[in-house]
């Protein structure tokens, strides 16, 4: 399994710098070979309450 945290937030390529460049294909980071894995920020909420009232996730990350 992956843990590697994200590393940037799905909404930040919808809007400033990054939005003309994706409508046109290209998605262009300084971050060279990494697969460094996004999250949605509306995800953010379902994992927080699932954590925080489930059991099994103590000690998770």
């Amino acid at each position: 399994m992956d843990h590697r945290a994200p590393a940037s937030f799905n909404q930040n390529f919808d809007e400033g710098v990054f939005l003309e460049p994706l409508r046109n294909g290209v998605l262009a980071l300084p971050a060279g070979d990494n697969a460094d894995p996004f999250i949605d920020a509306d995800d953010i909420a379902d994992v927080a309450v699932a954590a925080l009232t489930e059991d099994g996730h103590v000690g998770e990350r």
